[in-house]
């Protein structure tokens, strides 16, 4: 029970082990790169959302003001017509 196993360099084991850290290398690599494409894509559709977000208030505050000013012009005119 106390044999000793032999992961010299040039051993099988070894070269499982290694094969096995190198697949879970590549591995990590993809997922961290599929990853980092989600995140890229999803900052993407984030801005666009927020730039849609403030043309839409951008369109609603100018409707507002000249809706406003419309309100001005109906007000005083009956004041200067008095």
């Amino acid at each position: 029970m106390n044999e000793k196993i032999n992961i010299s360099i040039g051993s099988p084991i070894k070269r499982i082990i290694d094969g096995v850290l190198i697949w879970r290398e590549e591995h990590a690599l993809k997922a961290w790169i599929r990853l980092m494409k989600s995140v890229r894509k999803h900052r993407k559709l984030h801005r666009r959302f927020v730039a849609r977000q403030k043309r839409i208030k951008r369109l609603e505050f100018e409707e507002w003001r000249r809706q406003q000013e419309e309100d001005e012009l109906r007000g005083k005119l009956p004041q200067l017509n008095r």
